[in-house]
């Protein structure tokens, strides 16, 4: 494991920060191993183990979040049935 602060874990850090904005913008419809291998990870369980290192999840449930977070802030994301009915 790289040294927090080395030249290293900063070029890795940069490449998982990239990667999860990939993988939570709602437009991007790629698999995840493809984007782990365009943000140059070596494999799943690489990308997994910097993804839980950094953010405390694995890629797939930091996607799920991500979106769902991403469509709640849409004003016209809430199904008419939970909208306030108009007066």
């Amino acid at each position: 494991m790289e040294a927090e602060g080395s030249v290293a874990y900063v070029f890795k850090r940069q490449r998982v920060l990239g990667a999860y904005a990939t993988l939570s913008d709602p437009a991007v419809d790629r698999p995840i191993a493809a984007i782990a291998e365009e943000f140059c990870f070596a494999d799943m369980s690489g990308f997994s183990r910097a993804s839980r290192r950094e953010f405390g999840t694995s890629p797939g449930d930091g996607r799920s979040t991500a979106r769902l977070d991403a469509r709640l802030a849409k004003p016209d994301a809430t199904p008419a049935r939970w909208r306030k009915a108009a007066c």
